[in-house]
């Protein structure tokens, strides 16, 4: 071997000094380090989240806060990852440059992941170029110079994706804009009626289709939902009444106005409506959510009672109860909206099948309850009296969520007090709408902490039957919440001669690979058909009426039925009219794109004959009155007649093993928290037809098809009944069915 030239040995150690100048520069590290974690991280963040600007809203981070966030993305990853590393190296310089090279190779490999996944859904194609490009890009960065330059170059491009989301996104039309004009505002509601109208109670629910009201005869299932079957026998029920979009920021104006969708959902986009049309002639105890169409100053964020009756003996009227109020935080939900952008931005990076439709807001609704408390003092006439203008945002923006409706509902039923005028009493009630964590007694489950999308899990009919499922147990706690301002209408001695009306905004779709809201030729009939029952003042026999009625229909009803005239142009008609008459089949709805783009997509024809016979025949298992609430679900299962056996008289010798998801959190429930209300996991290989059966505290309380979700052969899942979990702690064990009815246990 010949011996080293001078000039090599020169070139050598320049190679090692340069080498050293670029790991020595702390300023260089953390371009480098600045560079990465601008494309895995800040890109990735700041794009989604910039064509979600609501993901802000409902988190209250407005306006500042939000260039705040956006330079907080972009900054503090790599200055955290930078300073950790740094640390390490004061303690050992070798160790940190380890500590660095292995930052690079880790972020590398992210961003293979993150750019692989625009091309394919295959886990393991993730991981190979993730490792490639872990070991290629760090070898390259510690060989050649050239790399690491180019690297630090690439650090710049922040400042792009930060320019993009500040001024090129849809999230800047909320930097520096200005609020909503206060409301206060008086609109002219046309001429007064001559004669002084009944009372006008209007219930309006959200995502209920009229598919889960029905029973095998088409009728109202009178096990899962009595009061809306007992109104009903008062009522006329427009069976074939159709909702005009999909969406609630324009089916509900829609509903208001009897006009097709246009503008936003406020007062200011349609000043013409049912609350303008009454505000002359009765007290408004309104309680809206998501839409602002009510624009007086009796309409704020909490219903206001009508003036007491005047005393008979003294002439005074009684002097009124205080409402109750709502706990109130008015500070920004950092924790949640970070919370948010770290599983969002896990699954966007990391091996995995990227979700569909991939948005933080999907499902805006979803929050935590409110619990009412003492009112420090009277209200006044003025809702939004002693509120801060972030308070009264706030109280708008709790009545959104799911879990706040108990309380937004009591709220409402406390408002209906006894009165000498007329009232038009509104409540958008934002139930029976997902997530469906709620049982028909009014309690709440949680799903499992890897399992929080599966109310949008479409992938198999079995996960498809359970959501459902989930979703009827819901709406009949909706049902009951209906029979509850039912009494108190006949406590305060209005159900009689009031004007009710019992709606629903838009239904939901429950189809494999399908969407649950967002139109197509498989899921329309369950999107647009919604329950219609009206009412009329002095009403005792109820009727079925399936003529052509849409959402455009409502108000002219209303109207009509208050011998009202209407001082505005509607595309709707009353029902009953010629005009209704001669649409004969044709019906239409209007179609938008995904939650908070509704991107207008076109109106869609279809006929009501053929839709609604395909309505008829998707409806779910009825139940009777001695089922239990899950026995719909179950009807087709094999193994159903095991449950509310022994599974000590049921289970043979352990062969093979499960998983189940938090099944810690199964045995030693967390008094903190809602309890789980299903039971989930894997299986090993079995044999075909097989199916897992779940025992709790030795009795079973479900059984599951096997199915593929995410990739993973044999998956099941158990919707718990109510009160099947004790509080302290639970056994759990799982069983295999076979085919010949044989069951075995698995090991969990």
């Amino acid at each position: 071997m010949e011996a080293p030239t001078p000039a090599s040995v020169a070139t050598s150690a320049g190679d090692v000094r340069a080498a050293r100048h670029r790991f020595v520069s702390p300023a260089r590290r953390f371009f480098v380090t600045a560079a990465l974690c601008g494309v895995v991280v800040a890109q990735p963040v700041l794009d989604l989240l910039g064509d979600n600007p609501e993901t802000f809203q409902v988190n209250r981070v407005v306006d500042r806060s939000i260039v705040l966030f956006a330079v907080g993305v972009v900054i503090v990853p790599p200055l955290a990852v930078w300073s950790a590393g740094e640390v390490v190296r004061l303690l050992r310089r070798s160790l940190g440059e380890m500590v660095h090279i292995a930052v690079v190779a880790i972020l590398l490999g992210l961003f293979a992941v993150l750019v692989s996944k625009e091309v394919t859904d295959r886990a393991p194609v993730y991981t190979v170029l993730a490792l490639g490009a872990a070991g290629g890009g760090a070898w390259a960065y510690r060989r050649f110079e050239g790399f690491g330059t180019w690297l630090r170059l690439l650090s710049a491009a922040n400042l792009l994706f930060l320019a993009q989301f500040l001024f090129l996104a849809p999230v800047a039309d909320r930097i520096g804009a200005d609020g909503p004009e206060p409301v206060g505002v008086v609109l002219d509601a046309g001429p007064a009626p001559v004669a002084t109208p009944p009372s006008v109670l209007m219930l309006v629910f959200d995502e209920w289709p009229t598919q889960s009201l029905l029973a095998a005869d088409g009728t109202i299932d009178d096990v899962r939902f009595p009061n809306l079957a007992a109104l009903g026998d008062e009522s006329t029920w427009y069976r074939r009444f159709t909702t005009v979009s999909p969406w609630t920021p324009t089916a509900v104006p829609a509903m208001l106005d009897g006009i097709n969708p246009h503008g936003e959902p406020s007062w200011q986009d349609h000043p013409d409506n049912l609350f303008s049309l009454l505000a002359d002639s009765h007290n408004l105890i309104v309680s809206e959510s998501i839409t602002q169409l009510c624009g007086f100053d009796s309409c704020g964020v909490r219903p206001v009672p009508p003036p007491p009756p005047v005393d008979q003996g003294t002439g005074e009227e009684a002097v009124p109860v205080a409402a109750p109020l709502v706990e109130i935080d008015t500070g920004p939900r950092w924790r949640r909206l970070l919370d948010t952008v770290r599983d969002s931005w896990a699954r966007r990076v990391t091996p995995g099948r990227r979700p569909a439709g991939d948005a933080f807001d999907e499902f805006v609704e979803e929050v935590t309850a409110v619990a009412p408390v003492a009112a420090p003092e009277t209200l006044d006439d003025d809702p939004d009296a002693g509120l801060s203008d972030d308070e009264i945002a706030l109280e708008r923006f709790l009545a959104t969520r799911v879990l706040a409706q108990p309380n937004r509902h009591q709220l409402f039923v406390d408002a209906l007090r006894p009165t000498d005028e007329p009232f038009l009493g509104f409540l958008h009630l934002m139930l029976p709408h997902q997530p469906w964590t709620i049982r028909e007694n009014g309690t709440s489950y949680d799903v499992a902490a890897d399992r929080v999308d599966y109310a949008r899990d479409q992938s198999d009919p079995w996960p498809v039957a359970v959501t459902r499922q989930r979703h009827l147990l819901q709406a009949e706690y909706a049902d009951r919440l209906l029979g509850v301002i039912v009494n108190r209408l006949r406590e305060i001695d209005e159900y009689d001669d009031t004007l009710i009306v019992v709606v629903s905004d838009h239904g939901a779709a429950f189809e494999v690979d399908e969407p649950s809201r967002s139109l197509s030729d498989a899921n329309l009939e369950q999107v647009v058909y919604v329950p219609l029952l009206i009412k009329a003042p002095g009403q005792t026999v109820g009727a079925i009426d399936d003529s052509n009625v849409n959402s455009t229909d409502v108000t002219p009803t209303i109207a009509d039925l208050l011998g009202i005239g209407l001082p505005w142009e509607t595309d709707g008609r009353p029902a009953g009219s010629d005009a209704v008459t001669a649409r004969g089949e044709d019906k239409y709805v209007y179609s938008f794109g995904e939650p908070f783009d509704y991107e207008f997509l076109g109106v869609v024809d279809f006929d009501a004959e053929s839709s609604f016979a395909e309505l008829l025949g998707g409806r779910f298992p009825s139940i009777g009155p001695a089922d239990d609430r899950l026995a719909g679900l179950y009807r087709d299962v094999p193994g159903r007649d095991l449950i509310g056996q022994s599974a000590g008289s049921i289970f043979g010798a352990p062969q093979g093993a499960a998983t189940v998801v938090e099944l810690d959190r199964l045995r030693t429930p967390d008094g903190d928290r809602p309890q789980l209300g299903e039971i989930a996991g894997q299986v090993d290989d079995v044999p075909d037809g097989a199916t897992i059966v779940v025992a709790v505290n030795d009795r079973i309380v479900g059984v599951s098809p096997l199915y593929q979700r995410a990739g993973d052969d044999n998956s099941f899942v158990v919707l718990l009944p109510t009160g099947a979990l004790a509080p302290d702690r639970n056994e759990i064990r799982i069983g295999l069915r076979r085919t010949d009815g044989a069951v075995v246990e698995l090991t969990v």
